[in-house]
């Protein structure tokens, strides 16, 4: 269940520590503050659809920092452009302290999971049984260390052939989606879950099923939910109201700091040195024509 993690690269000390700056501000003004432009009429964590559409709405949540901290505010979402860093920035979050340590300002002793889809994986790597198997399988092995007794779940009236379960061929969709509302239900502790790459779930389950049950798991009180996809039309959708950021708004800076560290390692077997200025004016252009994407510099340089 690791697999797509265990592929993204570790990044430079400086990357994306922006994300803890509450004052920081992105490219053009942008700030990490919910600011939603609405074009859809699906109300958000429902189904239904919106009596009073409006064309724009504007949603200030206070900053995924904020968010992390509130009490109130179960679901974000991080997009971004292809390459543009968001399973790094997952893994920058799950790694580094201050995720868990702003998250249990208001919501101590939290369980902390994740899932990372990955569509040229394999099928538990882009499926809807593979989300329900990782999930519930990080659930019941931090249970020891957390002290969640989840063991009546292998005695509970709808679990009644639970321990006769090998594989994931022997679970229905069905038992696995209970076994996981059960256990986050039953949790003693906040639990934090992060979600990447929803755009990247096979093609043959969809993204509905995804999303009916992001609407079940952000009524649990004491969970919250931070996703990460490309902005598909049907996520756009999906989150119009909920509070967001881009995440090439605010990479520029990040971008420019590792290509100053490549170009200096570059020129020291280099024969042509270019003065300081010359240097940072070529960072400066640089960073302003990746457009925010990684991946390109990385191709770059």
């Amino acid at each position: 269940m690791n697999e797509r993690r265990n592929h993204i690269g570790e990044v430079c000390k400086t990357t994306f520590n922006w994300i803890f700056d509450p004052m920081e501000q992105g490219d053009n003004g942008a700030a990490i503050d919910g600011h939603v432009e609405t074009k859809s009429e699906w109300l958000p964590g429902s189904n239904q659809q919106n009596p009073n559409p409006t064309t724009h709405t504007t949603f200030r949540a206070g900053g995924f920092l904020d968010w992390l901290r509130s009490l109130h505010q179960p679901l974000f979402w991080i997009s971004g452009k292809p390459g543009s860093g968001k399973s790094t920035l997952v893994k920058f979050l799950l790694d580094d302290h201050r995720t868990r340590a702003n998250f249990e300002v208001n919501l101590p002793h939290a369980t902390i999971i994740s899932h990372f889809f990955w569509l040229p994986g394999n099928a538990m790597d882009r499926s809807t049984k593979g989300i329900l198997c990782s999930l519930n399988h990080q659930l019941l092995s931090n249970s020891n260390n957390n002290n969640n007794n989840y063991s009546n779940a292998f005695h509970y009236p709808i679990f009644p052939s639970i321990k006769l379960k090998d594989n994931p061929s022997d679970w229905s969709i069905k038992e696995l989606q209970d076994i996981y509302v059960y256990l986050l239900r039953k949790s003693a502790r906040p639990i934090l879950i992060f979600l990447d790459g929803l755009d990247e779930i096979d093609p043959s389950d969809g993204p509905f099923f995804l999303l009916g049950l992001l609407d079940t798991v952000c009524k649990i009180p004491g969970v919250k939910v931070c996703t990460f996809s490309r902005p598909e039309p049907t996520l756009q959708q999906y989150f119009n109201m909920t509070p967001s950021f881009r995440v090439q708004d605010f990479t520029v800076r990040d971008i420019r700091n590792y290509a100053r560290k490549r170009l200096r390692l570059q020129s020291l077997t280099s024969s042509q040195r270019l003065d300081d200025e010359e240097f940072e004016k070529l960072i400066e252009e640089f960073g302003d024509k990746s457009d925010g994407i990684f991946l390109l510099a990385a191709l770059t340089l």
